[in-house]
């Protein structure tokens, strides 16, 4: 696999990871927009504080099938997120064994994404790098937002209540179906699913092992020890020839 597809593909998946982002945002290799937006956020809530084991599904929305599936470490403080992945466990069409082989060559096979909308910005760390990347996130005028209950269901073992999130307050308008989410029947109601809606996709989140303490705020930190970079290029070229180039 060549450097660029290598670099392309850690950051769409870092992008994944991050689920926040603007669709007219760039991974952190400057490729090209990532289809998720802030309606993940927006349709969780803001005001949530938990941390959760979450496995994610992309789906073709056209021919309903599955193009990639991953699990993944979740922490949201409020308007902060942290995701955690491993590319070693993502089951995808377009990945295989020797993708995952030159990501760990790279140590780019371990990401961990935070977005702060509190600060604007998406940070990429690299464990096995000890690095990470910082970009803005783009300005952006939010689509209407409306959101109505849809009955009750029972979701990992929990009662939940279903609303639909819609774009023009019509609920039963398929076109405008913005996110469905499934929020707990219990005084936090913490979030048990989501499944976001793009043109051509869908994003499904189901959260396992759900804890409602308070995530610690240094989480949505740059990690202790970790240095800066400018680009997802400069930390690996630092990693090939073994000469790091931080930004100050």
């Amino acid at each position: 696999m060549s450097l660029l597809r290598t670099l392309l593909l850690a950051g769409s998946l870092g992008a994944l990871a991050g689920l926040t982002l603007s669709t007219h945002a760039q991974t952190p290799t400057g490729g090209g927009p990532v289809a998720l937006n802030s309606t993940l956020l927006r349709a969780l809530g803001t005001t949530n504080a938990f941390s959760a084991r979450a496995e994610v599904r992309l789906l073709d929305r056209t021919r309903n099938q599955e193009m990639l599936s991953l699990t993944m470490n979740f922490a949201q403080l409020f308007g902060r997120v942290r995701a955690e992945i491993d590319m070693a466990r993502i089951k995808s069409r377009e990945m295989g064994s020797n993708d995952v082989a030159a990501l760990r060559q790279l140590g780019l096979d371990q990401i961990i994404t935070v977005v702060r909308l509190d600060q604007r910005t998406m940070l990429y760390a690299y464990p096995t790098l000890r690095g990470y990347v910082e970009l803005p996130l783009p300005d952006e005028n939010p689509e209407p937002f409306y959101q109505t209950a849809a009955g009750s269901e029972e979701v990992e073992g929990r009662s939940c209540v279903k609303f639909r999130i819609t774009s023009d307050g019509q609920s039963n308008r398929k076109d405008k179906l913005v996110a469905l989410v499934w929020k707990a029947r219990d005084p936090r109601h913490l979030p048990v699913k989501a499944q976001i809606y793009q043109p051509d996709a869908v994003v499904e989140m189901t959260f396992k092992d759900i804890r409602a303490s308070r995530p610690q705020p240094g989480l949505f930190d740059p990690p202790v020890g970790y240095k800066r970079y400018d680009s997802l290029e400069a930390l690996t070229l630092s990693r090939m020839l073994g000469t790091p180039s931080p930004l100050p």
